[in-house]
């Protein structure tokens, strides 16, 4: 009996005596698989956010945008009723200024300009231009559009 104790003690760090590999020199093998699989799933985690997190910045400045654009255009349309009021048939010049405020402005997007200019007149037609700049966001996100209406008066 001595003898099948001192054998199985022999056998510690190879295979056993009943054949079988020792399961002691197997978990350090898993433990470093382990540690390299959670490192690299991190650094995966770590790029999808930061791809995250440029996708929403590229979203929020389409957004805002979109809607300066509307808001300078609003402006512009405003400004093309008091040059063409209503039942009128042509242009009433005396109200293309330098510059107007729009009733459309916002505190989170503020018309920063509107303007009425005379370009020109050539043979008896004149020729005009409303222009309206918005900015909407704040700080990285800030956004400014400009929308423009060249006109042809009589």
């Amino acid at each position: 009996m001595s003898h099948k104790l001192f054998r199985q003690q022999n056998c510690f760090g190879q295979k056993n005596c009943f054949g079988q590999q020792n399961h002691f020199r197997q978990r350090g093998n898993a433990l470093i698989i382990s540690i390299f699989i959670l490192v690299v799933i991190g650094m995966m985690a770590s790029g999808l956010t930061r791809i995250r997190w440029s996708n929403h910045d590229s979203h929020v400045r389409t957004l805002n945008g979109t809607q300066a654009w509307l808001y300078a255009q609003s402006a512009s349309e405003e400004m093309l009723t008091k040059l063409y009021p209503l039942g009128s048939q042509s242009i009433d010049s005396d109200q293309c200024v330098a510059s107007f405020t729009s009733s459309f402005s916002d505190s989170r997007c503020p018309i920063i300009s509107s303007s009425c200019e005379t370009l020109a007149e050539l043979e008896g037609v004149k020729y005009y231009k409303v222009s309206s700049r918005a900015q909407c966001g704040q700080g990285l996100f800030l956004v400014e559009r400009q929308h423009e209406l060249w006109l042809k008066g009589e």
